[in-house]
């Protein structure tokens, strides 16, 4: 497990954020069985964590991991799995997904 796998899923925004800044690879990174940041954002659930990695990383939603797994897929939550699965779609048209979504958002 990476720090950005740690940051994700303890949903810690300010952290994303600076080791996104620091050094964006970390989240490409994978554990052993293959999953990237964006694939324990959506296991954890956390609304505020998956919407990140749509934001700074969302090439991440399209990468499977060893099963073959995109993130989407591991969405533990229907509002996790939308903002994934809108955001593969429309690439991340932020402005229209942060109105859309701003109520969904936990911390």
């Amino acid at each position: 497990q990476t720090p950005a796998h740690f940051a994700v899923w303890t949903g810690d925004e300010i952290l994303v954020r600076y080791l996104h800044h620091v050094n964006p690879n970390l989240f490409a990174q994978t554990t052993p069985s293959g999953s990237t940041a964006a694939h324990i954002a959506a296991i954890s659930g956390r609304a505020k964590a998956v919407w990140l990695c749509c934001e700074l990383v969302p090439w991440l939603l399209r990468v499977r991991d060893f099963q073959g797994k995109l993130p989407v897929e591991l969405c533990r939550t229907e509002d996790c799995a939308g903002m994934m699965s809108q955001a593969m779609m429309s690439d991340m048209d932020v402005d229209v997904l942060s109105k859309q979504l701003a109520g969904s958002l936990s911390y």
